[in-house]
């Protein structure tokens, strides 16, 4: 146990500095639990939320609606915190079990839940570039192995008959 709490220290340990401190279950990044530690950037603005949501690995199942997965005991998870007034921001999400899932990641630029391809940011692991719709889960992959994993994603906004892209002058670099 001691060992497990020690990696996930030396981890936290490597954020860089231009980081904020984390948000959402931090408590689970530094104890050794099995749980991912999101670095967002590429934020096009300080305003609204950003949410990290974990999903099954499946394309039905990927980016689908959230009570019906919890209905049939599927994988569903959510974090959502205010966009940091300053820097990265940097969100720890517990995972039930080490796995295989699909991630994404997306700034609601209004707070109001809803998504709006033509005002939300969005990012997934491998930071893959996006076309209009929804990409397929293969693109959002994360196998999550025990303990503590880091992953880094940019965000993208649409950009006209380009789909969507990286931000030119992101707020937090």
């Amino acid at each position: 146990m001691r060992a497990l709490l020690a990696a996930g220290l030396v981890a936290l340990a490597t954020i860089p500095a231009r980081a904020q401190p984390i948000a959402g279950e931090a408590a689970l990044c530094r104890n050794g639990s099995t749980a991912i530690l999101v670095e967002i950037a590429g934020l096009k603005d300080r305003a609204g939320e950003l949410r990290v949501e974990l999903y099954p690995d499946t394309d039905p199942e990927f980016l689908g609606d959230k009570n019906k997965l919890i209905a049939e005991g599927k994988t569903f998870r959510r974090i959502s915190i205010p966009v940091p007034p300053t820097g990265r921001a940097v969100v720890c999400l517990g995972i039930p079990a080490p796995g295989r899932y699909s991630l994404a990641v997306i700034h609601d630029r209004e707070a109001d839940r809803k998504f709006d391809f033509r005002r939300d940011g969005i990012a997934f692991p491998g930071n893959p570039r996006l076309m209009l719709g929804k990409p397929p889960a293969s693109k959002a992959w994360v196998t999550v192995p025990p303990g503590l994993n880091r992953l880094a994603v940019r965000l993208q906004y649409y950009d006209g008959f380009l789909g969507a892209g990286p931000v030119r002058h992101p707020v937090d670099e």
